[in-house]
């Protein structure tokens, strides 16, 4: 699976860039949206959701804690 850091590399570009471009954020040229974007699709680019999630500080999870769920269950 490649990285955000190896496509930015294939394509000659900063990671700042392909990380904007994939954010879909203004700034960059058609020409080199299009190169990232054909790169990515070639590389099975896909986000790593962990790193993004603690860069973005959240996690969309919830936790659970609970007791011992594995006694007796009583149905009348």
């Amino acid at each position: 699976m490649a990285t955000i850091k190896e496509l930015a590399k294939c394509c000659g570009v900063s990671v700042a860039t392909v990380s904007n471009i994939l954010n879909n954020k203004p700034g960059a040229s058609e020409k080199t949206r299009k190169l990232v974007l054909e790169m990515a699709e070639q590389l099975n680019y896909t986000p790593n959701i962990v790193a993004k999630n603690l860069k973005m500080q959240k996690t969309r999870s919830i936790g659970v804690i609970a007791e011992d769920m594995t006694g007796s269950w009583r149905t009348a």
